[in-house]
């Protein structure tokens, strides 16, 4: 189960240190609860699909997280463990949309707040 679009957004911050090190990244995978109530959703609605009939013959095996985590809470718990965060935040991370609402990246692709750096590549979600 991968959350195409999730509401929580990254941070990549150029390293200090040296022009030359890679950047400082940090998922910041489920910081907006939404995200986290998604997964939940998501694993108990596959959950539900894997039972009906038509996918009987399919014979679906739930591996990950496992049939005996099933409250919230213990999906919330697997979640943390198990997601990668790579997975999360496959694209959209860079937000084309009004500046008061959190724009990161403007309709000329110059990063807001940021002198001369423009981002041109599947990162930036319309």
């Amino acid at each position: 189960i991968v959350l195409q679009k999730p509401l929580s957004r990254e941070t990549a911050s150029i390293n200090t240190t040296s022009s030359f090190s890679n950047p400082v990244i940090d998922p910041r995978v489920f910081t907006n609860p939404i995200d986290l109530e998604m997964d939940i959703s998501m694993v108990k609605y596959v959950r539900t699909w894997f039972q009906a009939p038509s996918q009987a013959s399919l014979t679906p095996v739930e591996i990950l997280p496992g049939s005996a985590v099933q409250s919230d809470e213990e999906i919330t718990t697997a979640a943390g463990q198990l997601s990668v965060p790579t997975l999360r935040h496959t694209l959209g991370t860079y937000a084309k949309i009004p500046l008061k609402v959190g724009r990161v990246v403007g309709p000329d692709l110059l990063v807001h707040g940021v002198q001369g750096l423009s981002v041109i590549d599947a990162n930036i979600r319309i």
